[in-house]
């Protein structure tokens, strides 16, 4: 959010991300646009996130990002917490998946979490 101190980081040759929620505030586009980093676009609205009635699906939201001149990857996380949420995400046209939180809350059992990491690569 603070304009000088990214600039100053993309001048510096530092790549800076920025996120964007669901409902695609303009505001973040605007930033992201700004940047020169890989986009991260909230996969799912969340209970009580403002909707984007123009843009409703995942697809439709990076299908916008790209006709606002977003060349840069799009990676989808936030609600990433099935394998079917990658292929999702992978049918939407986004260029990779987080999936964080879906692995590390399986952390003090290292088989699932295994099993878990291997469902997600299938789907990619």
């Amino acid at each position: 959010k603070e304009e000088q101190i990214k600039n100053q980081m993309i001048a510096a040759g530092l790549k800076v991300s920025c996120y964007v929620q669901f409902h695609l505030p303009p505001e973040e586009i605007k930033s992201a646009q700004a940047s020169n980093g890989f986009v991260y676009l909230q996969a799912k609205p969340y209970v009580g996130q403002p909707e984007n009635s123009k843009y409703p699906t995942l697809k439709s939201a990076v299908d916008y990002l790209r006709q606002c001149g977003i060349t840069r990857p799009i990676y989808c996380g936030v609600g990433v917490h099935m394998p079917e949420d990658v292929k999702m995400v992978k049918a939407a046209g986004a260029d990779a998946a987080f999936v964080g939180s879906a692995i590390l809350k399986l952390h003090e059992n290292v088989p699932m979490m295994k099993e878990k990491i291997r469902e997600f690569k299938n789907e990619c």
